[in-house]
């Protein structure tokens, strides 16, 4: 079977992961993961006649933090750096914020998430992971530079009814059109809703 980017056949690689995990209080916890990938890829252009290796390292910071039942928040740092003899390090990072809040009496909860990315490349892209619909996650990737800020509402109206809304927008910082194609946004905004209804019998 091919691989991605890789036309050899029998080729190899390296994925280690190590994370630790610490909470000094109950409503307090964090977590350090460190990655480290290597593989072999085509070089461009010489359509696998040239096979270099590839190196990624990934560091991710994430702390948890519960005021109590109705407000909790969440910061995530992330930073990449890939490697590859053909081509000049590159770089990426991502800063995200998140704050979850329950009106207290009422039915509603809400959250509100904002994140600033900056990558060299496609190689330095970022995941930056969002709640979704129900039963759903979302993680998109970003690369370039530019803020991704996200509002997520769900009401419970009782035992039976549920109703979800989510609202995302990104803006870049490094261009004037996004995409290509039918896909084409001329402008550096791109918005995103999405909307759901549960009715449990």
């Amino acid at each position: 079977m091919e691989k991605y980017r890789i036309s050899k056949t029998g080729s190899h690689g390296i994925d280690v992961l190590i994370q630790t995990t610490f909470s000094p209080h109950e409503n307090l916890s964090m977590y350090l993961k460190y990655r480290y990938k290597q593989k072999e890829r085509d070089l461009s252009g010489t359509k696998g006649s040239i096979i270099l290796p590839i190196y990624h390292h990934q560091l991710r910071y994430r702390l948890n933090y519960s005021l109590n039942e109705v407000l909790s928040f969440r910061t995530t740092l992330e930073y990449n750096h890939f490697y590859s003899q053909d081509k000049a390090a590159s770089l990426g990072y991502q800063a995200t914020g998140m704050i979850s809040y329950r009106l207290p009496g009422t039915r509603l909860f809400a959250e509100v998430q904002g994140s600033y990315f900056y990558t060299d490349d496609y190689d330095s892209r970022v995941y930056i992971s969002e709640k979704g619909l129900l039963y759903t996650f979302y993680t998109p990737s970003f690369q370039g530079q530019g803020f991704r800020c996200v509002a997520h509402f769900r009401y419970d109206f009782n035992e039976h009814w549920m109703f979800i809304t989510k609202f995302g927008e990104t803006t870049y910082l490094n261009r004037d059109e996004i995409g290509s194609g039918n896909d084409l946004i001329r402008g550096n905004k791109k918005a995103d809703i999405q909307m759901q209804l549960r009715i449990k019998f």
